[in-house]
């Protein structure tokens, strides 16, 4: 069974609406004989971390230009925001995911942006309309059109940019040759000033650093690492440079194969791509032409086992 208007889900998944929008959600629900579970629990680890990892690489290309034109499109009445993305399997949205649930679905990619909205205002329909329109061939807006081409944000998100972002992201729990394309859905949202920061840091991602740490500073250093002893060593790599770029605590022991890299550094960027590249430095990999990305502990540990199975071979 699924819902008539899935936009009170993509909105409660999102934790903006109102208290009185999501007690009136829930009752809906509750008489269609559905339950509601946490957007992440729901769709399972492998699409909770794609959608984190595509709304990261939205935050660098497309978030940015979106920030710089807000408050000239709005009059400055707006001038804060972030991005939120979630993937979503077409006629299952509150399905519960089990293992190889998805494969052959068809997706949603649901990407919006989300504005911090005064205790003065309220987001009309004006103004969203207004904000979608940087992201078509050609706006309506007078406002919009005065941008020139800072305004023509369609060059950044499109179905060909996503569609590049989803073919290198292939890990345990989501591969996009296994699925059967998608739609793009952009939307504009907003939340309280108040609730600004809180549901910023939570589109980030399900944040597993802190389960994933102990409260001692991590002080060990992996054995030479082999193709066979590598789904035990590379989390010792992982915490070793994690702890040599500030972030002191991992516990190798904790660390899951399908945690996200991004995760657990913090949702820092920098961090991120940082202990990317000192995992392929430790192997005397500079850099990766073709192939999908590393985004997961698992992937960290395919690429050392790769490595070393090449040399072997030569």
């Amino acid at each position: 069974m699924t819902l008539d208007d899935l936009y009170p889900l993509y909105d409660a998944d999102r934790g903006t609406l109102s208290t009185a929008g999501q007690r009136s959600f829930l009752q809906e629900i509750q008489a269609q004989g559905l339950t509601y579970a946490p957007y992440a629990q729901r769709v399972g680890p492998g699409f909770a971390t794609a959608a984190s990892e595509l709304k990261r690489a939205l935050d660098v290309s497309v978030l940015p230009a979106f920030q710089a034109v807000v408050g000239r499109v709005t009059g400055q009445r707006f001038t804060q925001a972030y991005c939120d993305v979630r993937l979503y399997p077409q006629g299952q949205e509150l399905a519960q995911w089990t293992e190889g649930h998805w494969a052959g679905e068809r997706l949603t990619v649901m990407v919006a942006f989300v504005l911090s909205i005064p205790p003065d205002d309220s987001l009309d329909s004006m103004a969203r309309a207004s904000l979608l329109s940087l992201f078509e061939e050609s706006s309506w807006d007078p406002q919009v059109k005065k941008l020139g081409k800072k305004g023509k944000l369609r060059e950044h998100l499109n179905v060909d940019s996503i569609n590049a972002i989803l073919s290198d992201m292939e890990f345990d729990g989501f591969n996009p040759y296994d699925l059967d394309g998608f739609e793009l859905e952009i939307m504009i949202d907003g939340c309280p000033a108040a609730r600004f920061e809180r549901l910023r840091v939570s589109a980030l991602g399900e944040p597993i650093q802190k389960a994933r740490s102990t409260r001692t500073v991590f002080k060990g250093m992996p054995a030479p690492i082999t193709y066979d002893n590598a789904a035990q060593e590379v989390p010792v790599l992982i915490a070793a440079l994690a702890k040599a770029l500030g972030v002191k605590h991992l516990d190798p022991t904790a660390l899951q194969p399908g945690d996200s890299l991004y995760a657990l550094m913090g949702f820092d960027e920098k961090l991120t791509q940082s202990l990317a590249g000192s995992i392929r430095m430790h192997f005397g990999v500079l850099h990766v032409v073709g192939g999908p990305g590393m985004f997961t502990v698992d992937d960290a540990i395919i690429f050392a086992q790769d490595i070393l199975e090449s040399r072997l071979d030569d």
